[in-house]
């Protein structure tokens, strides 16, 4: 999770692509373990981080 969080502060990588690139071929799968993590979707994570 920290290389996705990684890849979501310093690229626009879809989140499906994300977590392609992190080993996690279900998305949803990915979303839900990162909310889990970090109390907060992928999304809204990167729309807070970068707005």
């Amino acid at each position: 999770m920290a290389r996705a969080r990684r890849l979501l502060d310093t690229t626009d990588l879809a989140v499906a692509e994300i977590a392609r690139q992190v080993g996690m071929d279900d998305a949803f799968y990915s979303s839900r373990q990162f909310r889990k993590i970090h109390g907060t979707s992928p999304t809204a994570y990167r729309a807070h981080r970068k707005g």
